[in-house]
């Protein structure tokens, strides 16, 4: 996606540069692209939600954020075992345990796949 994305923005800035009208199959493929980029978003947001409720749930709900990325990653890396049974199975309806979240939020995006990572989108909306 990235590479069709710079493709069309940079047919969309030699007509800008030029003075040119953008053809209508130019405006097609910089909206398809858009949507593209927003729905992807849309997927992420949706997948960090589950993973902040996922970090919620764990034992320790008063553990540093740091802590419970490290937890979450733990959890993530044992489910990701048995993923390819997973991925085919619809989550838990209740959502009630920290795997369960993690199982909806990989059915949105890819999980992060390191603590670091992990602790972003835990403090995304506190900073």
């Amino acid at each position: 996606m990235a590479s069709r994305a710079a493709e069309t923005l940079a047919r969309l800035r030699v007509c800008r540069d030029a003075g040119l009208p953008v053809l209508p199959e130019l405006a097609a493929d910089a909206i398809e692209v858009i949507e593209q980029f927003l729905y992807a978003a849309e997927l992420r947001d949706r997948r960090d939600a589950m993973i902040r409720r996922a970090a919620l749930l764990l034992p320790d709900p008063d553990a540093k954020p740091y802590t419970r990325a490290g937890l979450l990653l733990q959890e993530a890396r044992a489910m990701n075992r048995t993923w390819n049974i997973l991925r085919s199975k619809p989550p838990e309806n209740e959502l009630s345990t920290p795997r369960a979240c993690l199982h909806a939020a990989r059915l949105y995006a890819e999980l992060p796949g390191s603590q670091r990572h992990f602790y972003r989108v835990l403090i995304r909306d506190l900073t």
